[in-house]
């Protein structure tokens, strides 16, 4: 089943429906999450239908004044006494708002996990309703919330918490596992669940067989964990069947990318024609240098263009852009 936090403003995510259903095809996550509707388009220019906002770890903590020190950890190379801190709350809350500044919005926001924070002392629920307090701006203006599971989250704690999550299930997903497929124009985004460091063999199966049935545009898998360790600055294990999913995709000439978070870094690189795009944490930093903030996708028919956006705005990363083009297949 998926986490969708579908928009609270119905009448302006209606008036967005596109009429031109046979030139651009269904959405499946309308069709296969009960809400039958068709692929959204850019009506009156409001949102652009190729433009996906990306959001990662952003670990809010039922303390909204919270600032955490994200740089300390064993082995870590700052000093007491210099350790970096940031404010969650406050980090989702500016990147909710700089969304809505832009002149055209993403009609698709998609939050790749970790929404809460761990540890004892941050009630689940309570957590998760402090998450969909600071994203209800974006679904009051009309935009579903896509999440994903990450190694901090808890499945029945988010459904619990959630004032409406969308919860039909996609044919042959897993029951213990949250999965979701959304179109857009020129790319399907398959939405999988890593939580607690693995998709396991049954989800696997599944992914192969849903890529497979929906052959006939670019694929981006989506997941909260690396399908491979990063070691800088400290060891950040990736989902124990990493190898395995590299394979699955690598195999479907029309994967073109892997976009997950966890590390906390932002990174993009190649690996065997497919795309791995690390994005940035929404709440804090493990490294004094690296930036906290989110990432703009936009899609086209031969790739995407990648912009990063930082909390900071005089980070030198700051509007940093890559270009992806598609592999053959």
């Amino acid at each position: 089943m998926p986490l969708t936090l579908t928009p609270t403003n119905r009448r302006t995510f209606l008036r967005r429906i596109a009429f031109a259903f046979a030139a651009a095809g269904s959405c499946l996550y309308g069709r296969n999450t009960g809400l039958e509707t068709v692929r959204k388009a850019k009506a009156n220019s409001i949102t652009d239908p190729n433009y996906v906002a990306l959001l990662a770890d952003t670990h809010i903590t039922i303390h909204p004044e919270l600032a955490f020190p994200g740089t300390r950890w064993p082995g870590s190379p700052v000093a007491d006494g210099e350790h970096v801190f940031d404010n969650m709350a406050q980090n989702l809350d500016q990147t909710v708002k700089e969304i809505l500044r832009q002149d055209k919005l993403p009609e698709n926001v998609i939050v790749n996990g970790d929404c809460k924070h761990g540890g004892w002392w941050n009630y689940p629920p309570k957590a998760y309703s402090e998450f969909v307090r600071l994203v209800k701006p974006l679904r009051d203006s009309g935009l579903p919330v896509h999440v994903t599971m990450g190694n901090h989250d808890d499945r029945q704690a988010f459904r619990e918490a959630v004032d409406y999550v969308d919860a039909a299930g996609l044919p042959g997903v897993p029951e213990d596992k949250y999965c979701l497929i959304v179109n857009t124009p020129h790319a399907r985004l398959f939405l999988i669940d890593t939580l607690p460091g693995e998709l396991g063999e049954a989800q696997r199966e599944w992914l192969g067989e849903a890529l497979d049935k929906h052959n006939d545009m670019p694929a981006i898998v989506i997941g909260h964990h690396n399908p491979y360790d990063r070691g800088k600055p400290r060891l950040v294990a990736g989902v124990s069947d990493g190898e395995s999913l590299m394979d699955l995709m690598a195999k479907r000439g029309h994967v073109k990318a892997y976009i997950f978070g966890h590390t906390h870094d932002w990174h993009v690189e190649e690996r065997n024609g497919i795309h791995l795009i690390n994005l940035p944490p929404v709440s804090y930093r493990m490294g004094p240098s690296r930036p906290t903030g989110w990432a703009s996708m936009q899609i086209d028919a031969t790739g995407a263009e990648l912009t990063l956006n930082c909390i900071d705005h005089e980070h030198p990363d700051h509007n940093q852009r890559h270009h992806l083009s598609w592999r053959r297949g």
